[in-house]
């Protein structure tokens, strides 16, 4: 019986990892302005459009964003607006 119980163990802790595994996406990337540079503290809005759900990020001081655990798949649209709100992009 002790081998039994000792063998429940082990299947339990091999499958709690399993549990909790997730399938997700990143979405990442720079802002550039029209003459090159980088764009610091743009607003990024990464739409879902099966569910219209919306993440929104800010780029930091070399104009980077990442975007972590997203649904895997899309379809996904990304709008980038500049900090003072003058120009918006729709991807």
């Amino acid at each position: 019986m002790k081998s039994l119980r000792n063998l429940f163990f082990v299947f339990a802790l091999i499958a709690i990892p399993a549990f909790s595994q997730e399938l997700t996406s990143d979405i990442s990337g720079v802002v550039y302005s029209d003459d090159g540079s980088t764009v610091a503290n743009a607003s990024v809005t990464i739409t879902y459009k099966p569910t219209n759900s919306k993440v929104s990020k800010t780029t930091d001081s070399s104009g980077k964003f990442s975007a972590k655990g997203l649904r895997p798949g899309g379809p996904y649209s990304v709008v980038v607006s500049s900090a003072s709100g003058a120009h918006t992009s729709q991807l």
